[in-house]
């Protein structure tokens, strides 16, 4: 009888413990998270304030319902292919941004794997100044 209930004891506060930890976890990642978004933001400001360059990594359909200003329009799936046409901004930060941030991730990838060192997922309009 006592081992049981030291048991079940032993059980409720190691399950208390998890739930307790995995709350913090959560509440780390969120605050990790909006710290990044805040950086990110910042980085991006500071790289527009540099002259970089922007590509919209997005359909041209998407493009043409709204985009940030000084953007370039090179749907991601065409930035292979376009490469030669963007050695001219080798040396600048490009910074890429799509709707949620996957295609400008891929398109990244893409250019770091030709040689482009400085280049930002801007994610989305969002990170931009308004114009």
């Amino acid at each position: 009888m006592k081992n049981s209930r030291l048991v079940y004891l032993t059980l409720v506060f190691v399950s208390a413990f998890l739930v307790w930890g995995r709350d913090k976890i959560k509440a780390d990642e969120k605050y990790k998270q909006k710290i990044t978004e805040q950086n990110l933001k910042d980085k991006i400001q500071e790289s527009l304030k540099n002259n970089a360059v922007v590509i919209d990594v997005r359909t041209p359909e998407e493009y043409s319902m709204g985009h940030y200003k000084k953007s370039l329009n090179i749907p991601y799936n065409q930035i292979e292919q376009r490469i030669k046409d963007l050695e001219k901004y080798k040396n600048k930060t490009i910074i890429l941004y799509c709707r949620s941030g996957r295609r400008a991730e891929i398109a990244k990838k893409m250019l770091e794997s030709n040689g482009f060192k400085n280049v930002i997922n801007g994610i989305n309009q969002s990170y931009f100044p308004k114009e």
